[in-house]
């Protein structure tokens, strides 16, 4: 979006542009191209094109996003709001929740070691930790194997289920487990990284690989079957509007918002395990050292903060004790600002990613 002088104007950016893989604008330094103020949105998930282009207006640059929202660096994303020297304005109240839901929010802040909090200025809400408490408008996973099972649960209870985005991702990682198990190789982009099933079986145990244990065992228990589940979830859930339920992923969740949510049973610990407990040569115990998954735990932000008054958060509030307990106190390390790069550098840098 940039400044005109009749007000504001928007310049349509396409994802190819968002992720780094098309450069089009012929950028000179010390040249204005669109007009004297540039603002950015979700700064925190820029490419280091965008950003790039940003630095070398003459311009100010405004910047807006939130460190905590970060959640595509899995897919090249660049923090901006960490690489652009200016002053920084917190903007900490929310008119979406009230104070009850903030609270949870700034659990995971407080776990971040985030100084500035958030503030709920919204109607008072209700936040519930019961995984057997299947209500909520709207069921947020981790993954697309937790939205595969949620969905098919729901359907078995013989609710409307609208899945945000379509059930086409989940159906293709369905069918490709299953070429998988069947030893044929999968044209999938996650899927098809494993040599054979026992591999994918062995990662789905491991913290990382969690998300996929619900799809595993989905394969391992029907089967043959998998073709009729895959015909379910293409042809029994209903569009969104139409549906009791939504279900979503957390990252396709972003910029959303309803009146009742509950998390979904796949998302990872946040606490990582660097060192496992062990017996001194004396006999004392000795206490594992974990690390935070920063990521994860800006997912994990991200997903509460989308409910607006009843927040389930089934089981996960008592995972997220558990990583406080073991992650401890932390304090927020200084960000360290890199001098602009070379476009030319940075165009290498993203291809060779």
């Amino acid at each position: 979006m940039v400044a005109s002088g009749d007000g504001w104007d928007g310049i349509s950016v396409g994802r190819e542009s968002y992720q780094g893989l098309v450069y089009s604008m012929d950028v000179q330094g010390n040249h204005t191209y669109v007009a004297d103020n540039i603002v950015t949105h979700n700064s925190q998930d820029l490419s280091k094109v965008m950003l790039d282009i940003a630095r070398r207006q003459d311009a100010q640059v405004i910047a807006l996003g939130d460190d905590q929202q970060a959640i595509y660096a899995w897919r090249g994303a660049i923090n901006a709001m960490q690489e652009l020297n200016g002053d920084m304005l917190p903007l900490t109240e929310s008119w979406r929740f009230g104070s009850e839901i903030a609270d949870m929010a700034n659990f995971i802040l407080e776990i971040l070691g985030e100084d500035w909090l958030v503030t709920g200025k919204g109607s008072p809400g209700l936040v519930t930790d019961d995984p057997f408490d299947l209500r909520g408008e709207a069921v947020l996973c981790r993954s697309n194997a937790g939205v595969i099972r949620e969905t098919l649960e729901l359907l078995d209870e013989n609710k409307s289920v609208g899945v945000v985005g379509g059930t086409r991702e989940a159906v293709q990682l369905l069918y490709a487990c299953w070429d998988l198990y069947c030893d044929k190789k999968p044209r999938h982009p996650e899927i098809g990284m494993f040599r054979n099933w026992q591999e994918l079986v062995i990662f789905s145990e491991s913290e990382e690989g969690g998300g996929f244990k619900p799809v595993v065992g989905m394969v391992e228990r029907y089967r043959a079957s998998i073709k009729s589940l895959c015909y379910r979830l293409k042809n029994e859930t209903v569009p969104e509007q139409e549906a009791e339920f939504v279900v979503s992923t957390a990252h396709k969740a972003k910029g959303r918002e309803w009146d009742s949510v509950r998390i979904g049973q796949d998302f990872s610990p946040l606490a990582e395990e660097e060192q496992p407990e062990r017996i001194s040569a004396n006999g004392e115990i000795i206490p594992g050292v974990f690390k935070l998954n920063e990521e994860e735990a800006n997912l994990q932000y991200v997903t509460v903060t989308r409910a607006k008054g009843h927040l389930n958060m089934a089981g996960l509030g008592r995972q997220l004790e558990a990583d406080r307990s073991r992650l401890g106190k932390r304090k927020k390390a200084p960000v360290q600002k890199d001098e602009p790069e070379n476009l030319i550098d940075i165009l290498d840098a993203e291809e060779e990613w």
